[in-house]
């Protein structure tokens, strides 16, 4: 295989195979893609344990300001009540991310790929 003087491959050199041909007909670099994507997951998670993961450290903090703000907003006699939503905003987040530092170790136990001996 022949490399260009900008570590590209030349289009003669590389393997032309069907998938190549949706996404990357025009890039010189397309075998370093397909080499990536052939090679397994090496995270400590598996794709599902990453979702879950994800969806616990960023989303539950999230839920969990709104629904503190909401309830906040629902009990609240006061006619400005914006400063009670957005404390009662701040107070469900530091729960939210509270929770889901807890939560962690369990999905990472649940969902890691590491074989137990």
């Amino acid at each position: 295989m022949a490399v260009n003087s900008d570590n590209s491959m030349n289009d003669s050199d590389i393997d032309n195979k069907e998938e190549d041909h949706f996404a990357c007909a025009g890039c010189g670099q397309r075998h370093l893609c397909r080499d990536v994507w052939e090679k397994p997951n090496q995270g400590p998670l598996s794709s599902t344990g990453l979702l879950v993961g994800s969806m616990l450290v960023f989303l539950l903090p999230i839920l969990t300001a709104i629904i503190a703000a909401v309830i906040a907003g629902n009990y609240t006699v006061e006619k400005d009540f914006s400063g009670v939503q957005a404390m009662a905003a701040a107070g469900g987040a530091i729960v939210g991310v509270i929770v889901a530092w807890l939560g962690m170790p369990l999905v990472r136990k649940h969902f890691s790929r590491d074989v137990p001996k």
